[in-house]
């Protein structure tokens, strides 16, 4: 090479071959995999593909199957489907001792790969966690090492004597959804520091109607003072999202929703277009109407509206033994009628109110 000739530059390109944990695309690579896999195990068995795109939650696979046999036969093909990828599956768990001693007869997996103590509880990203509690500490501005306050003290010793009788609970993980058809019931309510939603599904045959709690869902209210009208709102805001994700999760099924409030003011916003309404009333009803529309929603008495519990709390020893919360109110699983609606002239009450009512709080939100 003569003085004076530019050095010949040359192009490297190069390729990972597994994904690199800690990196910040590490968690989008893996759920990408995953998705790959999922399109590509499809024209061969569809089963196996809706597995593993809709039963991955990061790094856990939680699915079933209605019977030990195809459970065995879904485990082998989602094994052999992964390992060929690279993805090895391990610390198997299942409420089926038949699935757990096939997997270690015939799958070939060392201890550490089988978890069969059924007896025991697991997590799967679980956190326990008390807000109401966090939230309250957190106003008091504590340092790290301060003594709690007298008051705290004795709650936390009376909830970790009753926090026992919880052991006495015992929650189905099949929901014992046979029907094609399945009505979804959703309960919400607020008071000033919680708001809360529950949903149930009903299935009626001819001769027995057959309920489930599918889930509860409670928020700690913001910091900021707001009213209650506002937090039943937001209330139904949180039931109308959770019974979106859950019908989601429920395709294969034909669903009928109703969900219900024992707040009227909530009623009266929805009933109107969101356009008549201030931009907090309007931005969260036009969200709520476009899961659930508004001749789907119904008013519920507080004494017969579940979620109260959710807001209002519960102490644990009473937990195991609550009907309403792990049931519902009576009328839903007997031919009880539903509770009595509010008449024409109590909704023109009712919308006065709730004109009055908006228009109140918007001035209160504005000064805070």
């Amino acid at each position: 090479m003569s003085k004076g000739q530019p050095i010949a530059q040359s192009t490297i390109f190069g390729w990972v071959v597994a994904v690199t944990y800690g990196t910040a695309s590490a968690p989008f690579l893996a759920t990408r995999f995953l998705h790959q896999i999922s399109l590509d195990c499809e024209p061969q068995i569809p089963e196996l593909s809706r597995i593993i795109q809709n039963s991955f939650y990061m790094d856990d696979l939680m699915s079933g199957a209605s019977s030990n046999k195809e459970a065995i036969i879904l485990i082998q093909a989602l094994i052999e489907a992964l390992d060929a990828r690279g993805f090895h599956l391990r610390k198997w768990r299942s409420n089926s001792q038949d699935v757990l001693t096939n997997i270690s007869k015939n799958l070939e997996f060392n201890e550490s790969n089988l978890e069969i103590h059924t007896e025991n509880c697991s997590k799967a990203l679980g956190l326990i966690w008390d807000s109401k509690e966090d939230i309250e500490l957190w106003l008091l501005k504590l340092d790290w090492d301060d003594a709690l306050p007298e008051n705290f003290v004795l709650k936390w010793k009376k909830f970790q004597i009753e926090f026992q009788q919880v052991c006495r609970l015992s929650i189905p993980r099949w929901l014992q959804i046979t029907n094609k058809q399945v009505t979804l019931h959703g309960f919400s309510d607020a008071l000033e520091a919680v708001y809360a939603c529950v949903v149930y599904a009903v299935q009626r045959n001819r001769e027995t109607t057959k309920v489930m709690m599918l889930g509860g869902k409670s928020k700690v209210a913001p910091l900021t003072p707001i009213c209650i009208p506002r937090l039943e709102l937001n209330g139904a805001l949180l039931v109308a999202r959770f019974i979106a994700i859950l019908c989601n999760c429920l395709k294969d099924h034909v669903i009928n929703v109703y969900a219900w409030t024992d707040s009227q003011v909530v009623l009266s916003w929805m009933s109107s277009p969101p356009r008549n309404w201030k931009p907090f009333v309007a931005n969260r009803t036009s969200e709520i109407l476009d899961i659930i529309p508004c001749k789907q929603w119904c008013y519920v008495p507080s004494k017969e509206n579940p979620a109260e519990l959710g807001s209002r709390g519960m102490s644990p020893k009473d937990l195991p033994d609550c009907s309403l919360w792990w049931e519902g109110p009576q009328w839903l699983s007997t031919e009880e009628a539903c509770p009595k609606q509010p008449t024409v002239k109590d909704k023109r009450d009712i919308e006065k109110s709730a004109i009055m009512e908006t228009n109140r709080t918007f001035s209160i939100f504005c000064i805070l």
